[in-house]
């Protein structure tokens, strides 16, 4: 069976996840996941469980807005072995999703699909800055 942490922001998009957070995990396990759940409980925080699991995982999936994406894919730039991540939009605007065009990508990803993000690394000053193109 394969291993997924699935890391969601609570407070996202006005609490949109919660009502459907049972059908969306419920889902994954139908499609061969055994599923780790995280809600953030503060900004930063899946940086930090990102960056720091010591499980194996075969995806890291994440749910909330453009912050809580950002977050989880500075966590993965940070970590040695990468981990492909998947993204369900439930922010308010989801500038990420719009910009780069990617419904379709997300709506698959609850479908047994795998969703990897591409990730791009740049050099700011004083310390990385990731960008995430799909």
């Amino acid at each position: 069976m394969k291993r997924m942490l699935f890391v969601y922001n609570p407070n996202s998009g006005m609490g949109l996840l919660k009502p459907k957070l049972s059908d969306v995990i419920d889902t994954f396990v139908k499609g061969g996941y055994e599923v780790t759940v995280y809600p953030t409980q503060r900004s930063q925080d899946a940086v930090r469980k990102v960056s720091e699991y010591k499980e194996e995982y075969d995806l890291v999936a994440c749910s909330g807005g453009d912050g809580t994406l950002d977050e989880v894919v500075t966590g993965m730039m940070m970590r040695e072995n990468k981990t492909p991540i998947g993204y369900i939009p439930a922010g308010t605007t989801n500038d990420s999703v719009s910009f780069h065009d990617i419904w379709q990508l997300s709506f698959s990803a609850v479908h047994n699909y795998d969703f990897p993000v591409r990730i791009l690394t740049t050099f700011a000053v004083p310390s990385p800055v990731f960008f995430h193109f799909f």
